[in-house]
């Protein structure tokens, strides 16, 4: 193999460990579960978290999407302490937003 071929190949391996290095920034809130209709043409409501736990205080807002059914059903309910963990695609301020579908994204009741 040519010294040009074999440094493209390794310069490609390389790019693509860089990449991997680089994933998407994660966020967690642990507050109270409210839903918000901030989409009218969703199935379901934002779920929002609110956490005042820290200094800045922030908030995550999990996209439902469009799921056919309640995808916290069972996991997390309106008025009840909830944990989002996930990456999250876009930030304003103190608020993150993440979608429900990214299979890195969890939602679980939190201990008080």
């Amino acid at each position: 193999m040519s010294p040009r071929i074999t440094a493209s190949l390794l310069g490609a391996a390389l790019a693509l460990i860089g990449a991997a290095a680089h994933a998407a920034p994660i966020a967690t809130c642990t507050g109270v579960l409210v839903e918000v209709d901030m989409v009218a043409t969703a199935d379901f409501p934002m779920a929002v978290v609110y956490d005042d736990s820290g200094i800045p205080s922030r908030t995550c807002v999990l996209d439902l999407g469009h799921a056919g059914h309640s995808p916290l059903r069972g996991v997390c309910q309106p008025g009840m302490r909830c944990r989002f963990t996930g990456p999250y695609f876009k930030r304003i301020g103190n608020t993150y937003y993440m979608r429900y579908d990214d299979p890195a994204t969890t939602a679980h009741e939190a201990p008080n």
